[in-house]
């Protein structure tokens, strides 16, 4: 009999008889009465996903119940409880315990491959993207060379590697990796829970690099899958996309459809933020262009809820798209107003990486446009535009400088005006050249 099974099954006993529960009241919707007898006498050996439902029904965390056991038990187990903690978020506990089963000497090259996956999915989601992608591209160039994993497991590399490259704010380098995972994908016999996953990310970036078709396209993949298997979470994720791509591509009726599903969803779900989220977004890109004062007032609304969860971020980004529409009204010093409210909440050095605070700088730049300081107009233009270059999002990028053309033209400084006018050009033919040269390359 395994000792660690045992002090597990006791530690299970003891929070079950704290609670006053009985055996069959902790089986019930998990497994049988007999079960949990084995458990608790050390004669049956749990699995991390089993031990999650247990901890949940005890109303505790699944490390509070596993800690201390861990190091005694084999690898597989060590490696379905990582997948737990990467799984609930807890990365503090994960990587330690990841460290530890590096070195085991009993670890299968299979699991090895996992663990680095494991590692890299920690390591980017506590800000260490960049290490991240220096340990996923080792494992990626050695089995490209080696020619030795199968299509699902290097499309999960590769998807990891976009996540990465998402979370340093490189939305280029995140596309070409997922457009390589989805393009794998295409090879696995049935669509499948990772497909549909990178199926969404590629949609996602597709969005924020204003390929809204395509966009909708890999979303609308994605949304049939999860409906297929009930997963309200990932399908509340996939209707809100839908919503923002609908959104820009001119199709209010169906982002209406959308964000009122994915609010419905995130309702039910009870994930407060989320719903504001949807909120702030189906408020702006909706309701404002019928209704702006209702817009308004929705959009405070959720600038309360963002306060409150300390979100500055998304408080900063709230008041500029109030201060846009007080803008689109004429309403100079409304917006005027608002935007002191957001830009005060953040310097130049933070927008830098951060693609909410560049459309910050921009409504920033449309109001001094409004109020004739074309010089300032200029230099917020200029701004945003850079910021958004150095993401990856070229179309933003020109999106931001045609402030400063129309700036110039007022001016009627033609020469200057031109010159912006053609590098907005460039821009758009750099956005459109390296979405050909990644489709090309894959």
């Amino acid at each position: 009999m395994n000792h660690s099974y045992m002090d597990i099954g006791q530690r299970v006993k003891t929070y079950r008889l704290n609670r006053g529960l009985s055996q069959d009241e902790l089986a019930e919707g998990i497994c049988s009465r007999q079960t949990i007898s084995l458990l608790e006498n050390g004669q049956h050996l749990p699995s991390a996903e089993f031990m999650k439902k247990i901890a949940v029904k005890l109303g505790i965390s699944f490390h509070e119940i596993m800690v201390d056991q861990v190091n005694n038990l084999e690898a597989k187990v060590q490696l379905d409880i990582i997948k737990v903690y990467v799984e609930t978020a807890d990365y503090a506990n994960a990587l330690p315990l990841i460290e530890e089963c590096e070195d085991r000497e009993d670890l299968l090259e299979f699991q090895r491959r996992e663990l680095v996956l494991l590692k890299a999915e920690c390591l980017t989601r506590t800000g260490k993207s960049a290490e991240a992608i220096k340990l996923l591209t080792d494992l990626q160039q050695r089995l490209e060379l080696e020619r030795d994993a199968d299509d699902h497991f290097m499309a999960i590399l590769y998807d990891r590697l976009g996540t990465a490259s998402y979370f340093l704010s490189n939305i280029a380098n995140a596309h070409a990796y997922y457009m390589r995972a989805y393009q794998l994908t295409l090879r696995f016999p049935m669509l499948d829970l990772t497909a549909a996953r990178i199926s969404y990310n590629l949609g996602m970036v597709c969005r924020q690099l204003n390929r809204q078709i395509d966009s909708i396209e890999y979303l609308r993949k994605a949304e049939s899958f999860f409906k297929v298997i009930s997963d309200s979470k990932r399908l509340a994720q996939v209707l809100f996309e839908l919503g923002i791509a609908y959104r820009f591509g001119g199709d209010l009726v169906r982002a209406d459809k959308y964000l009122q599903e994915s609010l419905v969803l995130y309702k039910q779900l009870n994930f407060v933020n989320m719903a504001y989220m949807v909120r702030e977004s189906y408020a702006f890109t909706v309701m404002s262009r019928h209704q702006p004062e209702q817009a308004i007032e929705e959009l405070l609304e959720c600038i309360k809820e963002f306060e409150k969860d300390g979100n500055l971020l998304l408080v900063s980004f709230t008041y500029a798209r109030i201060a846009y529409i007080r803008l689109k009204q004429r309403d100079i010093k409304g917006a005027e107003f608002f935007l002191q409210k957001s830009t005060d909440l953040f310097t130049k050095e933070e927008a830098f990486g951060n693609p909410r605070l560049a459309y910050v700088l921009r409504v920033k730049s449309m109001h001094y446009l409004e109020i004739n300081n074309f010089v300032k107009c200029i230099e917020f233009s200029n701004l945003s535009s850079e910021i958004f270059d150095t993401i990856g999002l070229v179309t933003e990028a020109a999106e931001s400088l045609k402030l400063s053309a129309e700036a110039y033209r007022r001016q009627r400084e033609y020469k200057e005006a031109d010159a912006v006018s053609q590098k907005i050009i460039d821009f758009l033919v750099r956005s459109k050249d390296s979405i050909s040269k990644v489709e090309a390359y894959f």
